[in-house]
């Protein structure tokens, strides 16, 4: 391995190679659990080292967790509203036989329509909570890297 390029900057203090530092640099950064501040800038090793990781997992849990589940969870309340259809479509001529008041079965056909208000607010509701909790499991990468 070739020898880090030397050269003095304005301050007269050495410059390496690009991307180098000094030896007692790199215990400094050890010492400060891999966060670290001089003259060239701020260093996080601990972000550095997460980067491939996350870089390697961020599409498949961006497509898993935005797309896909965003997509199951429309499915899934429009599903049930659709079970919640078939179930007042079948109960109300049972419930018209039965010489219930047509007022009340109005009533529940008009319950119907804030029941699917209801269920597509719900939906909507657990696809923020999701990515919501998704976001802060994907910044919860770089802790175990800095505990390590």
């Amino acid at each position: 391995m070739a020898a880090p390029v030397r050269r003095l900057n304005p301050v007269g203090k050495r410059i390496y190679a690009a991307g180098s530092l000094y030896w007692a640099s790199y215990i400094a950064i050890w010492r400060r659990d891999g966060l670290w501040t001089n003259y060239q800038g701020d260093y996080d090793f601990n972000g550095q080292l997460v980067e491939p990781v996350i870089s390697a997992v961020a599409p498949g849990w961006e497509r898993a967790f935005t797309r896909r589940l965003a997509r199951i969870m429309k499915t899934l309340t429009q599903e049930a509203f659709k079970v919640l259809r078939k179930f007042h479509k079948a109960a109300s001529p049972r419930a018209q036989s039965t010489d219930l008041h047509t007022a009340r079965l109005d009533i529940l056909t008009e319950q119907l329509n804030i029941y699917e208000q209801l269920l597509k607010q719900h939906g909507d509701v657990a696809i923020e909570n999701i990515n919501t909790k998704q976001k802060d499991i994907n910044r919860e990468f770089k802790v175990p890297v800095e505990e390590a």
